[in-house]
């Protein structure tokens, strides 16, 4: 199976250099490659004036030999402003101009308070409706038995190698995949405090 060609509005080289440089991505120091990037959906929830929060997932492929021909595909949340937000310097990815949006400033949205307020307030109303983006059937569940404020802050966790967690006040966390492979993942589970 190969790779979804590239968006033409996208930048491939924007993500092989974001990339690069952050801590969960498992191919530092190898030569990469974007073989493909496709559009999962849109997280709703998004306020007048805040950013569109858009998910891809990247393909990349090493040029190196040291694996063959392996492909490996990474998970990476967009929070797309029309002007640069400086406060998200550090988790700048690129800027270009989207169809759907027009010109925007892309940035990792794990690290956009804004971006996850958008993400805590899909997890909220999906409690008593059905919450997603309908062009692509992107959609967001929760278990019952936890009320969730949508008025929570959001912090980062730092220090993961792999993956990404964000911290909903003392009793929630969202933890995103950041490499995504077929199949369950045997230390996932849930569980409630």
């Amino acid at each position: 199976m190969s790779a979804p060609a590239i968006p033409a509005h996208l930048d491939a080289v924007a993500f092989e250099t974001y990339l690069g440089r952050t801590r969960w991505f498992g191919g530092k120091g190898r030569a990469l490659r974007v073989e493909g990037v496709r559009r999962v959906g849109t997280v709703p929830g998004a306020l007048d004036g805040g950013p569109r929060v858009v998910l891809h997932l990247v393909d990349v492929s090493y040029s190196d030999g040291a694996a063959g021909a392996e492909v490996e595909t990474y998970q990476v949340p967009l929070s797309c402003y029309p002007d640069p937000e400086r406060r998200l310097d550090h988790a700048f990815i690129g800027w270009w101009e989207d169809p759907a949006l027009g010109w925007v400033h892309a940035y990792d949205a794990l690290h956009d308070r804004e971006a996850m307020a958008c993400w805590l307030r899909s997890f909220v109303a999906s409690r008593t409706e059905t919450v997603g983006d309908p062009d692509t059937g992107l959609s967001f569940h929760r278990l019952p038995g936890h009320e969730l404020d949508p008025e929570t802050a959001a912090s980062l966790f730092t220090g993961e190698q792999s993956n990404s967690s964000v911290r909903f006040g003392d009793d929630a966390v969202l933890k995103v995949f950041r490499k995504v492979t077929p199949g369950a993942n045997p230390t996932s589970r849930c569980t409630r405090r």
